[in-house]
């Protein structure tokens, strides 16, 4: 981890400087994000000149881990930072979920599958991913402190309007901008994120003791509450407990004691992992989704992901799905013989949306479920949730096999 980190640091001092002002009619990305330095990478690997607009002045240190799925492991493949990320994280061994009452309602050995198929799902902390793809993508591609806040297009390009005042032309817009997309809220204004009903909160901590098996993924639901922890290699643990409570983080923020209290006498390593939190490493979210876009494009302009499909966590599938968007994408807009023609510009979107949307809205909808899963209280309707995870778990097993024998 230290060490993505730290050529983190040396990238942004090599980004802040370069002079791009040579590069003509790019394809502009908005958001230096996991979805946005995925395509700038992409791109930059395809030959096509890309510009990235980030309204940061330097990259953030994110909180909290990543779990990334096997697409996601394929697309950092291809990128060529898969190496860097699974040293820093740890291989994902087990699956399981499992209920209050410590009985197992569903495991997935995806380590087996892993090993016969290859580009293994992992965790990994957060903000190594972006120090990884930072590292992947081209210095002169990132602008750091250009907010962008809005554009125009025409036949013959697209415009981006930045927060000084000053613009910057290019041939394709793409937002990679996420949930709050201000580039979407031109495209959809009516559009906005819904809050469903919970809020996620958790930390990544450090046990004296590897009190979680190596390689795991649990997820423990009780009545209106569900826990994760997830093994980040090296000692450390990542927790995220989901509680349905009103929305608003910054007036009805629980406490590291209100964690406690909720979750005192679930399984182990619960109490151990929330007692060892450090209160600055303690944070949390409303979780947020948006309902379907009409389009995911309009003429030159495109969303990825979570500006075009911003999903629950529940899945752990939000990183990936950004990732192969941006692979799909590049490919797509590589294919185009000349981007200054609109037509075929416009076409080549189609395309990216039609491979992608179906796959995602139901990843979208997966995620949807476990996170409602979560948030039954009766004792009732517990029960019945328990029966229908032990159902589901051939077919999920099933759907899971075919996602790690998917080919390039």
């Amino acid at each position: 981890m230290g060490n993505v980190a730290n050529a983190t640091r040396v990238r942004l001092s090599r980004l802040e400087g370069d002079d791009v002002s040579g590069v003509t009619a790019p394809v502009l990305v908005v958001g230096a994000n996991i979805g946005g330095l995925a395509l700038a990478a992409a791109l930059t690997d395809r030959g096509v000149p890309t510009v990235v607009l980030e309204r940061r002045r330097t990259h953030p240190a994110a909180k909290g881990g990543l779990h990334i799925w096997t697409n996601g492991a394929r697309a950092l493949r291809h990128l060529g930072a898969a190496e860097a990320l699974r040293e820093s994280g740890a291989p994902l061994e087990t699956i399981e979920f499992g209920n209050v009452r410590r009985k197992t309602l569903f495991t997935a050995p995806v380590g087996r599958l892993a090993r016969v198929h290859g580009d293994g799902a992992f965790f990994v902390p957060r903000v190594d991913v972006t120090a990884a793809l930072l590292s992947v993508a081209p210095a002169a591609a990132v602008r750091f402190g250009h907010r962008c806040v809005g554009f125009g297009q025409d036949e013959g390009g697209v415009t981006a309007h930045l927060g000084d005042g000053s613009s910057i032309r290019g041939s394709v817009l793409v937002a990679a901008d996420g949930i709050e997309s201000t580039v979407r809220s031109q495209l959809f204004p009516d559009v906005k994120p819904r809050y469903v009903g919970y809020q996620d909160w958790g930390a990544v901590v450090h046990l004296a003791n590897q009190e979680l098996t190596t390689g795991s993924f649990r997820i423990v639901y009780g009545r209106g509450a569900r826990f994760g922890l997830a093994d980040l290699g090296h000692g450390r643990t990542y927790w995220a407990a989901s509680l349905r409570r009103p929305a608003g983080t910054t007036y009805n923020r629980p406490t590291l004691a209100d964690i406690a209290e909720t979750f005192a006498g679930w399984p182990d390593p619960i109490g151990a992992v929330i007692a060892a939190t450090e209160p600055a490493d303690f944070t949390g979210a409303d979780i947020r989704e948006l309902p379907p876009l009409p389009s995911w494009s309009d003429g030159r302009v495109a969303l990825l992901g979570d500006a075009a499909h911003a999903m629950s966590p529940n899945a752990g599938r939000g990183a990936s799905e950004a990732m192969e968007d941006a692979l799909v994408l590049a490919a797509e807009l590589a294919a185009v013989g000349d981007l200054g023609q609109g037509s075929q510009v416009t076409e080549a979107l189609r395309r990216y949306e039609r491979r992608r949307r179906a796959p995602v809205e139901k990843v979208v909808r997966q995620s949807r479920l476990i996170g409602q899963l979560g948030t039954l209280q009766s004792a009732v309707a517990c029960a019945a949730r328990d029966v229908y995870v032990r159902a589901i778990a051939r077919p999920v097993y099933r759907q899971m096999r075919r996602d790690f024998a998917t080919t390039d």
